[in-house]
């Protein structure tokens, strides 16, 4: 059993100022924080794999600005900003095995809970970082004048999209008996080449990786290595990553009039 303790935080502020008779400022702050340390287990239990254990943290919160100015009785500004934060941290605080280790291992050999299966000792938690910060801007002027109450304004928002994949580069070996591999032969529970009668599929697939475990049987190799820009070649080093940034926004401008053609009949 492996101990995750979480923390959450809520901190919220708002300030509302009056600076003058005419002119009002509010700002507010909300965030969610959550902190995991320990919510990825090692891959196999003991103190030999406690270094592997990481943990998850993520931190969302909104600021936003606001002020109200009575230009004349007849002429009101709203102006309202806002940014949005949003970023997740996966494996945060996972040591970075992989830059020591010539390669990982994966097993394919059921593993009871927490730690799963298709791994082995030789495993790395691997952290991955999302960030989304959006930011707002809006700004709205109200005239009366005479029957009409004309509005203008613009809005504006940018938002700005970081993915930062899990560190790659460097193979990832996988154990078990592929097909025209002899050593099947020795798992078989039909017809005349029975060699483990009454054992089921799934037990039968077990000692089949089991075996390939314990003997060192490779079924493949694979791995994730991203393209370095400036070389145009596949980056061998561990550690090396390939990461999104993408940028998106848009703006527009409005303008309003309703005006008021007698006292039960407004046209806008």
């Amino acid at each position: 059993m492996q101990p995750s303790p979480t923390t959450y935080y809520y901190p919220t502020v708002r300030v509302d100022y009056n600076a003058t008779e005419k002119l009002r400022l509010h700002v507010a702050f909300n965030e969610t924080k959550e902190v995991q340390p320990a919510v990825a287990p090692s891959f196999l239990p003991g103190p030999a794999y406690s270094d592997q254990i990481a943990g998850n943290k993520n931190n969302n919160y909104t600021v936003s600005l606001g002020i109200d100015w009575t230009i004349s009785p007849t002429v009101v500004n709203e102006l309202k900003g806002g940014f949005l934060y949003t970023a997740t941290w996966y494996a945060y605080n996972a040591a970075p095995l992989y830059a020591t280790s010539p390669g990982a291992v994966s097993w394919n050999l059921p593993v009871p809970y927490p730690y799963g299966g298709n791994m082995s000792g030789q495993q790395f938690n691997l952290g991955i970082n999302t960030n989304y910060p959006v930011l707002n801007a809006s700004d709205s002027l109200t005239w009366q004048h005479d029957k009409h109450t004309m509005k203008f304004g613009f809005s504006w928002w940018r938002e700005q999209d970081h993915y930062y994949n899990a560190p790659a580069g460097w193979p990832t070996f996988n154990l078990g008996l592929t097909t025209g591999d002899p050593a099947l032969a020795a798992f078989s529970n039909s017809g005349s080449s029975t060699t483990l009668p009454g054992g089921t599929s799934a037990q039968l697939s077990e000692a089949e990786q089991l075996y390939a475990v314990l003997t060192g049987r490779l079924s493949g190799v694979s791995g994730q290595f991203g393209v370095d820009p400036a070389t145009k070649s596949y980056m061998q080093k561990p550690g090396s990553s390939y990461n999104l940034d993408e940028l998106i926004g848009a703006w527009g401008l409005f303008a309003q009039d309703s005006y008021r053609l007698r006292p039960n009949l407004l046209t806008n």
